[in-house]
């Protein structure tokens, strides 16, 4: 079982980066941060990867003619970081994705636990068989 978080940080002032810190019981935890575009970027390229999976909207990008402004409301960055966390979480539980080169390059994940999550799934126990 993965665990994901995602928490907001301001950098420079000039945009947000976005902690994503996802926890494997066996292999530890890996942190990376990542702007709101690479996001968008992350589900696009996974729509193009896993044709057919339904991935989950990532939340509305803010324009306002000071943007710099949401760079300073708390409440705003914890509410967007809350948002993708929501996105990651069913894109990280679905089989496909997680087999991804797409979503391991965006988390940045060591190579064991790529191949932990890439490796098949064992054979369901057949019906004729006792176990």
């Amino acid at each position: 079982m993965l665990k994901r978080r995602c928490s907001a940080r301001r950098k420079h002032f000039r945009h947000a980066t976005y902690r994503v810190l996802t926890k494997h019981p066996d292999l530890g935890e890996t942190t990376v941060r990542h702007r709101y575009s690479e996001f968008r970027s992350l589900r696009k390229s996974l729509l193009e990867a896993c044709p057919g999976v339904l991935l989950p909207l990532i939340p509305e990008k803010k324009i306002l003619a000071n943007s710099s402004m949401l760079l300073h409301d708390a409440d705003f960055l914890a509410r967007r970081a809350a948002e993708l966390a929501e996105f990651l979480s069913p894109v990280t539980s679905h089989q496909l994705c997680m087999a991804s080169a797409e979503l391991s390059n965006f988390l940045r994940w060591p190579q064991p636990l790529v191949l932990l999550v890439q490796a098949p799934p064992p054979p369901p126990p057949s019906p004729l068989c006792p176990a």
